[in-house]
Order: C-alpha cells, then structure tokens, then sequence
C-alpha cells in the first residue's frame, strides 16, 4: 500500500518558473529539419516537449523526429529522412536564475541497446529525463522506441529492444521541489490492459512521462494510452495484444503546478480533430503532457504498419479547451489519448 507524498507550503522563494512559451513550425516536405525562433532563454533552464503530427508513410525516417533547444533563442526539430509535412506544436518550460532547478541536454548516437550517457551529478530523487529520437531504419519495427532511465546519479540509460544506430536527444530535468517517482511494468504478450501500482499522489499535482520498448511494428500492438488513472494506479490500455510491451514511468509531482485533466480523449473514424473542453487554465502558462514525448501516438485499432492515422499534435486553443489533430490516412480508424493538461501559473 502507498502512502501519500507530503508537498510543501510554496513559498515565493520555492517560485521557480520564469517563463512557459509555445509555438508551431512545420518541416515541409524535401526537408531533414527545421528551426523556430523563441524569446531568449538559458538553455541550461529550459527544457522543451512537443507532439507533431506526421506524413503519411511507413518510413521510420521520414516520421520520427528529434526535437531540441538548441540554443539559447532556437529550436531545431530533425528527422533522418525528407519525405512528406510535419506540423509540430511545441511547449518550453524555463526556470528562474535564483532557482536550483536545471537542465542538462546530449544528444547521443545509440551504440548499442543499452546506451549510458554520462551526466553531471543530480538527485534522482528530483529528476526525470526526456528523449525524442530520429530513426535509421527505414522500415517500421524493433528499433522505433526507446526507454530512458537515470540508472545513477550520473548517468542516463537509453535503452532499445533491437539495435539501431539512432540519434537521440536527452534534456535530464532537475527541481529541487518535484519529487519523481520510477516505475517499470510490462505488459504481457495476450494483454490489453496492465496496472501499475504507484505511491499514493494528488491527481491535480502529477505528471507522467512515459517510454518503454517494443519488439512489434503494427500499431494495434504497441500503441497504448497510459494515464495516472487514480493516485494509486497508472493505467495502459491498447487495442490489440500481439507482443509483450515494457515500459518506465517517471510520475512527476510538484506544489507549483495544477494538473487539470488526466482521462482519455477519444478520435472517432474518419475525425481528424477534437476539441475538448470543460477545463479551465491560463493559456500562456499551460504545457500539454501525453507521455511519450515527441512522437506521442493514439492507441488505435489500426493493424496497418502505417503511422498517418496514429500520431497526433496537441495544443492549448483556450482557456477551457485543448485540441488535437492528426493527419489522415488509408484506412482512417478510431483512436484515443490520454493527455494532461499543466497549468505552471502557480510557479510563476
């Protein structure tokens, strides 16, 4: 049985948020990258998260893409192919100088299925890592997902079921009043639904980052949804049953922040957008988490090693509402997400 975690009174000292920007920027077709221009930030404080929607391909290298801060006013999204639009909706968080909070950004070519990556040294305690990642193979499969876990203070492990030479960017996110929580689960070949048990949290003051590994390349198999269902459990749902799956969670809770929506959102066949609302955020503070950073796809029912129907942008189109869109392809199929909507107002 968990017990819940105690977060402190918020001080104005314990303030760490400067700033919370967004934008969109499109890699259009022909092109490996692209870059968008930000408010000047310190990199070494920021980190950044993004969903994007993709072409209509099977082709790894055209799909998946890499996103970073590249420096202090730029952002590059980069993909190993050239072929087709993508349309990327992207979040950066900045922490204030007087704050301890920090962030420490690689990008590193796998070498192997077990990658470390040396870091300084931070609190695990504190800290979660994020990594989007652009593919070699031009073939969908094996090689598509990676895991990411600080195995030690200092050193980050990115891990693949089968070995590609990817490229991965790593931001390792540090605060000294989050407190992160790691769990690794997996679920069974036969399973379309596995349930974690975590440590009591405050369902309005959590965030979850997810990565795992897979050794399938259709859909149905590997796409799952998971969510902080309760303070006790995340939840991972998918269509079909096909492959064993496993994952890692970083459950993230903090005082200077509210969590507004943990439930899935649902995209029927032949729907493109959604729009959902009857929350309520400040527009300009508020990022959009939905596990997998990056490439953050649908559970959907689709057996086609196609990934047009699959993965979805999302972005804050209100004070009460956010919107997710997705690129249609053939077969167009149902799907559904599970997002959390961050309000940082609090830290600011």
């Amino acid at each position: 049985m968990g017990f819940p975690h105690v977060m402190p009174w918020l001080s104005q000292s314990d303030k760490c948020i400067e700033m919370v920007q967004q934008g969109e920027v499109e890699l259009t077709d022909g092109n490996s990258s692209v870059t968008d221009a930000i408010v000047s930030v310190t990199k070494n404080k920021s980190f950044m998260v993004f969903t994007y929607k993709g072409p209509s391909d099977n082709n790894p290298q055209n799909v998946f893409l890499m996103g970073e801060i590249t420096n202090n006013t730029t952002l590059t999204f980069s993909r190993t192919g050239t072929s087709g639009n993508c349309t990327i909706r992207w979040f950066v968080v900045t922490f204030k100088a007087t704050c301890s909070a920090s962030v420490q950004h690689n990008t590193t070519v796998m070498a192997s299925v077990a990658q470390n990556v040396a870091i300084s040294s931070v609190n695990v305690t504190n800290s979660f890592p994020i990594i989007s990642y652009k593919c070699l193979s031009t073939l969908p499969g094996n090689t598509d997902y990676h895991s990411a876990q600080l195995t030690s203070p200092t050193n980050l492990q990115i891990g693949l079921n089968t070995f590609g030479a990817n490229t991965v960017n790593s931001q390792v996110v540090y605060h000294p009043h989050w407190t992160v929580s790691v769990y690794t689960d997996s679920a069974a070949a036969g399973d379309l639904q596995e349930d974690t048990a975590i440590s009591s949290v405050d369902l309005t003051k959590v965030f979850l980052i997810v990565s795992g590994t897979t050794p399938n390349v259709y859909q149905a198999n590997e796409y799952f949804r998971n969510r902080v269902r309760t303070p006790t459990e995340i939840r991972a749902q998918r269509v079909a049953s096909g492959v064993a799956v496993d994952f890692i969670y970083h459950v993230v809770e903090g005082n200077d922040f509210v969590s507004t929506r943990q439930n899935n959102t649902t995209m029927p066949v032949s729907t493109a957008t959604v729009v959902t609302g009857g929350l309520s955020h400040n527009v300009n503070n508020t990022v959009i988490f939905m596990g997998k950073i990056g490439w953050s796809q649908l559970a959907t029912d689709n057996g086609n090693p196609n990934y047009n129907n699959n993965g979805v942008m999302a972005w804050i189109s209100s004070g009460t509402e956010f919107t997710i869109e997705r690129t249609f392809g053939n077969p167009s199929v149902s799907g559904s997400g599970d997002f959390i909507i961050v309000d940082f107002t609090k830290g600011i």
